[in-house]
């Protein structure tokens, strides 16, 4: 076996349509994906930098982070229909040209579940390793998609919660989510029912309770803010 396919055996792709730096739930899969010995690639929106748990790895190399960002012109924005059109045919594009490479495992978060999951499952089978098959799909159901849309999205709700129940139980190999109520409700309600896991939000080992100083600094930073209010 070449060192290639040794490489592409542990390789991960963590994909957010979203900033990668307001999403730490995935930052720490990242983490945890590299402390196990992956080489992680993280597609995501543009923003500040990943929290210090990733840094190291990506200095190293072990981690690459790709970003996302379509920029269309404001003359869509006049023809609401297009422009949604266009804005989702060119991010699912850019994503897939950002989130080339050879992956075992594929992990995305939602919402948002469209494009997100059509997205991950082309990357799970277009950047597969020709010897160990299509790599693994997993989702992290961070929220349920159709419930981000107001009452009067009346049609985008529709479309978001029977693509969630077609495709979200058809596609993935696993999914996770934080408690065991959200476990529950995507097996009635979804039919998801393959390698469903909790995986509860906890602190990691980096972050503790502030000082005493700290938190006076604090209060005293936010003290014009809560006289406003």
């Amino acid at each position: 076996m070449s060192m290639d396919t040794k490489k592409s055996h542990f390789s991960a792709l963590v994909l957010v349509l979203g900033a990668v730096s307001q999403s730490p739930r995935m930052q720490y899969h990242a983490s945890s994906l590299l402390n196990h010995g992956y080489t992680v690639t993280l597609v995501g929106y543009p923003r500040d930098e990943v929290f210090e748990g990733l840094q190291a790895g990506v200095k190293s190399g072990a981690v690459k982070v790709r970003t996302v960002e379509e920029k269309l012109s404001g003359l869509f924005k006049s023809f609401k229909p297009l422009y949604y059109a266009v804005r989702l045919f060119a991010l699912t594009l850019l994503t897939l040209w950002k989130s080339r490479g050879t992956y075992s495992v594929v992990l995305l978060q939602t919402p948002p579940f469209l494009p997100t999951i059509v997205i991950g499952y082309v990357c799970s089978v277009l950047y597969s390793s020709r010897w160990f098959g299509p790599a693994t799909l997993c989702v992290d159901w961070h929220n349920i998609g159709f419930t981000m849309f107001e009452e009067s999205q009346s049609s985008a709700r529709s479309v978001v919660r029977a693509s969630e129940r077609v495709l979200g139980s058809a596609l993935p190999a696993a999914s996770l989510c934080v408690t065991e109520a959200m476990k529950r409700y995507l097996r009635e309600e979804f039919g998801v029912v393959r390698n469903v896991h909790v995986m509860h939000d906890r602190p990691t080992n980096f972050m503790r309770s502030g000082t005493g100083e700290e938190a006076h600094d604090m209060w005293r930073r936010l003290e014009g803010d809560l006289e406003e209010v």
